[in-house]
């Protein structure tokens, strides 16, 4: 089965199907909660400004799910249906997206790697410790949970024991490259409950995205590992890595048309950051220009709202869905947080930033200070792009990344002054 986007008079019906769960889980609220009239209007009309932030993505059916975002959880589930709940104040500690890094072996050294300063050969989360994180989590509340590495396909018992543990509280997704991936282990996955994974695929050019991971198979293994996926009931998203040379070369449409021949469902587009590999070179070639960055926004309108587009896989471009004007950044655990494969609890997958580290501290108590540090969603520009000079700095003279708690308070201090993102501004207007 290949996903089904959503175009025209069915998006129509599914943002239907979506809205009267929306007003069921409002009224359970009220009666719940006690919720007086006036609040419950309050809810509602939050929630429709919300849903503006989402009106230039696309829907996607596929196995009688529909997806909207990565990051979001897809409905009809469980997590959408808790996700709604934690708006209407039942659940304050809901986090729409969580990474568990599960391993820190991968067989590839990726240009852009965000996490290069973690891969290693030992992996310091036993299994025993990640079942007891997926627990954690679960009880703060998650609505996507990401398994990734280094490779996390390199720990495939494991990787099917979490998804065991999840079970439907929350929507499992794993970040792959592909390595590994059979027919059987496919459809061994699917049966322990992955609803998808995103598979990195980082040009539409087998040349340039080898030499990206280097590695001389790898755009082979991806994209065969979309099919496998696709088969057993997973749903495929590509992943890619939007670079200069690729969106000043008109690529990103032959990169989509690739996408649709593959039958994935969505591509995640993100645009290289300070980070990792790229930490040095904020300021350099690799780091898009203004210009390209708005290019890059401006291809997700068009790839989910141009009828020239409407049987290909919806598009999300995360400085569109990040901009001051829609979510903003919800680092921290707002909207989304980081578990990395040696236990450092970070506020966000991009900075190399530690709030604790959960061999030597709860989980619980880590997230409860890294939301007091975070305590809403932050409008303005990316802060990766801000703190990535300093911490660059820090690395410079011999502080080992990510930084430690420590270091992470003062870094951040800046942040506390910014105000809300502008539609959440909108949301909370009374």
């Amino acid at each position: 089965m290949r996903p089904f986007p959503l175009f025209g008079l069915t998006r129509a019906a599914a943002n239907a199907g979506i809205g009267l769960g929306l007003l069921g889980t409002a009224l359970r609220a009220r009666g719940e909660l006690g919720l007086g009239l006036g609040e419950l209007v309050r809810f509602l009309r939050s929630q429709l400004v919300l849903a503006q932030g989402l009106r230039q993505h696309k829907h996607v059916l596929f196995r009688g799910r529909v997806f909207t975002d990565v990051f979001a959880p897809h409905w009809p589930s469980r997590a959408f249906n808790q996700m709604m709940s934690a708006y209407a104040g039942q659940q304050r500690d809901f986090v729409a997206y969580a990474i568990l890094a599960v391993t820190r072996r991968c067989i590839y050294r990726c240009e852009h790697c965000y996490a290069i300063h973690t891969l290693g050969s030992h992996d310091p989360l036993s299994r025993d410790k990640l079942l007891q994180l997926v627990r954690q989590l679960m009880q703060i509340g998650v609505g996507v949970l990401s398994l990734e590495g280094g490779e996390p396909l390199l720990r495939l018992d494991d990787l099917l024991a979490l998804l065991h543990e999840v079970g439907d509280r929350a929507n499992p997704f794993i970040a792959t490259t592909g390595h590994g991936l059979t027919r059987e282990r496919a459809r061994a996955l699917s049966q322990a409950g992955l609803i998808g994974a995103q598979v990195s695929l980082d040009h539409h050019d087998r040349r340039r995205h080898n030499a990206f991971r280097r590695n001389d198979r790898a755009f082979d293994v991806a994209c065969e590992a979309v099919g496998l996926l696709r088969e057993a009931g997973v749903f495929p998203v590509l992943a890619l890595c939007a670079t200069p040379e690729l969106v000043q070369s008109g690529g990103l449409h032959r990169y989509l048309d690739l996408a649709r021949e593959l039958g994935a469902g969505m591509v995640q587009m993100l645009d290289p950051m300070p980070s990792g590999c790229y930490l040095e070179g904020s300021a350099g070639e690799q780091v898009l220009t203004p210009a390209l960055l708005e290019e890059l926004k401006r291809f997700h309108v068009e790839a989910n709202t141009s009828w020239r587009y409407r049987n290909h896989p919806a598009v999300t471009v995360r400085a569109h869905v990040e901009d001051d004007c829609r979510f903003g950044c919800g680092m921290g655990g707002n909207q989304h947080f980081y578990i990395d494969a040696c236990g450092n609890v970070t506020p966000c997958v991009y900075l190399a930033l530690s709030v604790g580290n959960v061999l030597q501290e709860d989980l619980l108590s880590i997230f409860g200070r890294m939301r007091a540090q975070f305590p809403r969603p932050m409008g303005g520009f990316c802060p990766v792009y801000e703190l990535a000079p300093a911490i660059a700095a820090r690395a410079r003279v011999g502080e080992a990344l990510p930084l430690s708690p420590r270091s992470t308070a003062e870094l951040i201090q800046p942040l506390s002054r910014r105000g809300l993102p502008r539609l959440f501004a909108r949301a909370m207007r009374r």
